[in-house]
């Protein structure tokens, strides 16, 4: 489970973003007879919302529980929850119950708050900082303390064990921690960020190298295509490594230091795994007993004979186990899987390019309805749609018709006006309701 947490003035703003539609349609929820709409509905809280697909009700609850505080910065707090990649589908009391421990656990359960959920995967936290009795919820450390909340949730139910992130407010981990420019990047060409695709080859070289030393380490590396430089002090001990696979357009290599990648793949946390020498066990060569009649000489020329044989066994096992384990750390080469990934990859940037042309579609459509000029590009957003309609009305106010024109034309009536709105809005409901299916 993945948290994000960020504060504000205005639950009215958020309400509309998290009701909304989102900026490509994806802001979706399912109704009682299982069918698909557009924004979000709220599944739970302590304000007996549950049901509400706009923000009116709750915002205002919130508002004015905020204002029991004018002196308080910021009085609102929102956290969106997100199940990690491949985690089961959580019901709606299971994410009630999964926001109820962590609330309880960072100490804001009695204070208003409301539960909406988008799609199958997330679910948005609304929270005022401030009770109906004045009393502030100060929120101090509150990254640490989701992180560590969600955590127990996470074991309570199964889920993905997602890593925590680092004291060091510095570049984020590969392992569950992309950047949002990543995830835009990944899911628009259906490739894994090269941070995620160097974390795993460095990972699977430490696993081939662990028990086997840090020579052996470095010839992983090098057979599985990443470039290294380890970080050495004067008195010869290493402090740490950063590794490159790509490069960019000058042709130098991108490189990242370990913390970069993940926390576990630190020197301190890697040497304990690969200089800790597994010793292998060869059965031993024994020499026969000293015969009857045979000299000293003989006897030990047997002997040393039979040690240079236990110790040519022992190498030879040495250099088996390391061929092996070096051969777990090339790239692998099942034409099947990579078959299988490449045609994943393809799917996802598919479906995201279908959910792009649907979102344009849908906008175009809104933008004839209102009967506004379309750019050249397309529309890309309904507040650009929403600029373009409030220009129009402006430039025709301004070139509207003169005076004595407007004074004898005939003024429309209540009735032909709220048809007119009726028709707009049931022009839009329909859209939607067409996207939806």
């Amino acid at each position: 489970m993945i948290g994000k947490i960020s504060r504000g003035s205005r639950p009215g703003d958020i309400g509309r973003y998290l009701h909304g539609e989102g900026h490509l349609g994806e802001h979706v929820y399912r109704d009682e007879q299982g069918r698909e709409r557009s924004g979000g509905v709220v599944i739970g809280g302590n304000l007996a919302r549950e049901g509400d697909t706009d923000e009116r009700g709750w915002a205002a609850d919130l508002r004015l529980a905020a204002q029991g505080r004018p002196d308080s910065q910021r009085p609102i707090w929102h956290a969106s929850l997100r199940c990690a990649p491949g985690d089961r589908t959580l019901t709606d009391a299971e994410w009630r119950g999964a926001v109820q421990e962590i609330a309880q656990r960072m100490g804001w359960a009695e204070h208003p708050h409301v539960i909406v959920r988008h799609a199958d995967d997330h679910v948005h936290v609304v929270m005022s900082r401030v009770d109906y009795e004045g009393r502030i919820w100060v929120g101090k450390n509150d990254a640490r303390r989701l992180q560590e909340a969600r955590q127990s949730v996470e074991k309570r139910l199964g889920l993905r064990q997602v890593p925590m992130r680092t004291a060091k407010r510095g570049p984020e981990a590969a392992e569950g921690r992309l950047k949002p420019g990543e995830y835009r990047h990944s899911e628009q060409t259906g490739k894994d960020p090269a941070r995620v695709r160097l974390a795993e080859r460095v990972e699977r070289c430490v696993q081939a190298a662990e028990g086997m030393g840090r020579d052996v380490f470095e010839e992983a590396l090098q057979r599985a295509g990443v470039r290294y430089e380890a970080n050495v002090a004067s008195t010869g001990r290493v402090s740490g490594y950063r590794f490159a696979m790509t490069t960019d357009q000058a042709g130098e290599p991108v490189w990242f230091k370990a913390s970069q990648l993940d926390r576990s793949l630190s020197w301190n946390r890697v040497r304990e795994r690969v200089e800790t020498i597994e010793p292998v066990r060869v059965e031993p060569v024994v020499a026969e007993p000293k015969k009857f009649l045979e000299s000293r000489a003989s006897h030990a020329q047997r002997v040393e004979a039979a040690q240079q044989a236990t110790e040519q066994a022992q190498a030879k096992a040495v250099a088996a186990k390391r061929a092996q384990r070096l051969e777990k750390a090339a790239p692998p080469r099942n034409l099947g899987q990579q078959i299988r990934a490449r045609a994943g990859a393809q799917q996802r940037a598919e479906a995201y390019r279908e959910r792009v042309a649907e979102r344009r579609e849908w906008l175009s459509h809104v933008g004839r309805i209102r009967e506004v000029r379309e750019p050249e590009g397309g529309w890309k957003s309904m507040r650009q749609i929403d600029k373009a309609t409030r220009q129009r009305m402006v430039a025709q106010k301004r070139t509207g018709a003169s005076a004595p024109v407007r004074k004898n034309a005939p003024a429309p009536t209540l009735s032909d006006y709220q048809a007119r709105q009726r028709q707009q809005r049931e022009a839009l409901r329909q859209a939607r309701r067409g996207l939806s299916r």
